[in-house]
């Protein structure tokens, strides 16, 4: 097992779901907290270094790609 299979990623549409990094981007095409941000037309930020770094508040999207460490 790789060691980047062991890290650990927590969804960004609900803290109850901890996931492998390698399985969060199949996680995030079905996770129904997803599904319901989008339908309710509310924001999601994309970091512009690394797509998985998802924000739902603006600040910490901002905050985050001034430091962001995939720059």
């Amino acid at each position: 097992i790789r060691a980047e299979d062991e890290r650990r990623s927590v969804c960004p549409f609900n803290a109850a779901h901890l996931l492998r990094v390698p399985k969060l981007q199949f996680h995030l095409a079905k996770c129904p907290d997803h599904r319901r941000w989008v339908e309710l037309g509310l924001p999601v930020y994309h970091c512009r270094w690394n797509f998985f770094h998802i924000f739902l508040d603006k600040t910490l999207f901002k905050e985050h790609e001034a430091l962001c460490p995939s720059q």
